[in-house]
């Protein structure tokens, strides 16, 4: 995965706008990277586990309210991070930084 950011100057710069540890581990450091992607992984897997685990919960009574806004919370969450993935996929370059080097011109009449 490491020389496939590598490889890749777009994807070095999005991992790089997304999150520069990771991104400096790339470059400088291929333990550093590995183990931080095996924690991402392992961040993301555990989070599916609970979110798993809280649906199966709460199935026992499709009519607890309590249940029904924890589900649409845990819903709302995913369209959220579908969004974001989507929106990071398609228009990258709306999270880059943006610098303003405008230039002024005085204007003498």
């Amino acid at each position: 995965m490491r020389q496939h950011v590598l490889r890749d100057p777009r994807l070095l710069q999005q991992l790089a706008n997304t999150n520069p540890e990771l991104a400096r581990a790339a470059l400088h450091d291929p333990a550093r990277f590995s183990a931080m992607v095996q924690q991402l992984e392992a961040s993301r897997r555990q989070a599916e586990q609970q979110r798993m685990e809280m649906t199966a919960g709460h199935s026992d009574d499709p009519f607890d309210i309590e249940a029904q806004k924890r589900i649409e919370d845990a819903i709302r969450q995913e369209n959220i991070a579908a969004n974001l993935e989507a929106a990071m996929e398609y228009n990258p370059e709306s999270f880059a930084r943006v610098m303003d080097h405008s230039f002024h011109i005085s204007h003498f009449l």
